[in-house]
């Protein structure tokens, strides 16, 4: 069977008599003594013949012949080293006939009777009683044999001097596994290389990785299709380097969960819920607390946006802090709240306690200005349990007063699971640092999701209407990383005509989706103000 022992690009063409060698390749058939030169004139030509002279490194030649080009200036010729040719380096000279200019390359022979020895001596090791103590001792003898021939088993093993004796004996163990032949030899030595290597790089993790990919069987591993999908594999590399490798398992482990976290980092909370529930088997840790409730699954999804985590240990941390985290609600309908105190900063806006209670008994005793709304009890009773609307006092909800644009801003963010955060000075003339809602109005300006009624003012204490609610909603969920699958046909609203060109895009998507609907008479009132009954039904559905 064909080994290569060099795989040479040739990246600088030098012209030969009008023909260059752009890229050869060398292998060799070390029990025979062939070699097989094969690679590409950077001219196409037809009947072209190159020169190939063999010679010693005291420049006795030892072989000398001549290959034709085919029509596309590829070309392949084998020839065989003569049977007096001792084993060690020699240089192949290779270019045009006359060999005026050649190119040089070196390459490895080892004579017929030297190979058989070397093979001979490496089946004829005893493994004993295979015990740990026999085994290393096997192991040493072969890594002994082998001495510097490493590269008669191992095709391009071009980072094999980096590894320590150690390292290198843990190729030998391998080998140890099967001695049939020459070919078992290669696989174990190649099996254990590929593992050893990754112990000694310190970038360019992911070219080993496509390099050696039928050798780990990468592309049956879990998460492969996740990895192709990563545009940073720098940071990829990162993570994985941090990882130690005694065998193929430990490489595909690795694999795995360092493709997980390389994704969870630049994915939205909608993706990384997604890669949770699709990749469950590959994390090493349990996922129940993060499975025992919708809450600590969102409060951990939108927790980790962005974040940048360096291990699986690291993350089995922040997903338990994130479950714990029992932040305080505040005032969900626009009542007191937090204070920020300074026109830039950070702040904690504490939006995910989704703390549920008996929700039956909240439904009928929460809040009892309810009639006439109960189109609309249930959704604002879950809401109110699960700590993101909270009444204007004490049993008091006021659900047919139309909602103020702050608080809406508030009850987004909370509904989104979007909890604190870099926050900048909104620049509005019309509320200032005391205010209670300015962090989340400043947050979700700086994130997008809300922009002022002109350049100067938010609008504070106006009331918000139904097509600005629907742009809002829209925003956040694009924020956030939440598709809205489409339920159906996009409504035909009977005064569609009214709804304002930058608004009927996000009032068309939400309605196909079946979070806003009309007002029961074929319109859709774009302009009329949301009430804080509408307003539950529709955070309702969206979390629902």
């Amino acid at each position: 069977m064909v080994k290569k022992i060099i795989a040479a690009v040739i990246s600088a063409c030098v012209s030969i008599s009008g023909m260059a060698v752009s890229a050869a390749d060398i292998t060799s058939k070390y029990d025979t003594g062939e070699f097989t030169v094969s690679g590409q004139c950077e001219e196409a030509r037809v009947n072209g013949m190159i020169a190939l002279k063999a010679l010693d490194k005291q420049g006795n030649i030892v072989h000398i012949s001549y290959a034709e080009a085919d029509f596309d200036g590829s070309f392949s010729y084998t020839f065989k080293m003569p049977q007096t040719a001792d084993t060690g380096m020699y240089d192949l000279w290779l270019g045009a006939a006359r060999l005026d200019k050649p190119e040089v390359q070196s390459f490895k022979h080892i004579k017929p009777a030297d190979f058989e020895a070397l093979i001979k001596g490496i089946q004829e090791v005893s493994a004993g009683d295979g015990s740990e103590a026999a085994t290393d001792a096997a192991a040493q003898k072969i890594y002994e044999i082998i001495g510097d021939n490493m590269d008669v088993f191992i095709p391009d093993a071009m980072y094999y001097d980096k590894l320590s004796a150690a390292q290198s004996k843990k190729i030998a163990k391998e080998i140890l596994k099967d001695r049939t032949d020459y070919d078992s030899i290669c696989e174990g030595a190649l099996r254990g290389y590929a593992v050893q290597v990754l112990n000694v790089l310190t970038e360019d993790y992911s070219v080993i990785l496509e390099k050696y990919k039928d050798i780990y069987k990468l592309e049956n591993a879990q998460c492969y299709e996740l990895y192709t999908s990563l545009t940073d594999k720098k940071r990829f590399s990162e993570i994985f380097g941090a990882y130690s490798f005694e065998s193929t398992e430990d490489v595909v482990k690795a694999f795995n969960e360092t493709a997980v976290l390389s994704a969870i980092e630049t994915s939205k909370p909608g993706e990384i819920k997604k890669i949770f529930e699709t990749y469950a088997k590959v994390f090493p840790f349990s996922l129940d607390t993060y499975n025992s409730s919708v809450d600590n699954r969102d409060a951990v999804a939108f927790g980790l946006a962005g974040q940048k985590i360096e291990s699986m240990t690291a993350l089995e941390d922040k997903i338990d802090e994130l479950c714990a985290k029992k932040p305080s609600s505040g005032g969900g309908g626009g009542g007191g709240g937090t204070s920020s105190g300074k026109a830039s900063g950070t702040v904690q806006v504490n939006v995910q306690d989704y703390t549920k209670g008996d929700t039956e008994a909240a439904n009928t005793k929460r809040f009892s200005d309810l009639t006439g709304s109960e189109w609309a009890e249930e959704a604002i009773c879950a809401l109110a349990d699960r700590g993101i609307i909270s009444g204007v006092s004490e049993g008091i909800f006021e659900p047919e007063r139309s909602i103020k644009r702050e608080e809406f801003v508030k009850l987004i963010l909370s509904a989104f699971g979007i909890d604190g955060g870099e926050y900048e000075d909104c620049g509005f003339e019309d509320m200032d640092a005391e205010f209670w809602a300015y962090p989340y109005v400043c947050r979700a300006y700086k994130l997008g999701i809300v922009k002022g009624v002109d350049d100067n003012h938010f609008g504070t204490n106006g009331n918000i209407s139904r097509q600005d609610m629907a742009v809002i909603i829209s925003r956040a969920a694009s924020t956030v990383g939440i598709e809205l699958a489409s339920t159906g046909d996009i409504p035909n609203f009977t005064d569609s005509d009214e709804i304002d060109s930058y608004a009927a895009d996000s009032v068309n998507k939400l309605s196909a989706a079946g979070i806003i609907n009309g007002m029961g008479d074929g319109a859709f009132a774009p302009k009329q103000f949301a009430t804080r009954a509408q307003t539950a039904v529709i955070l309702y559905r969206i979390i629902k």
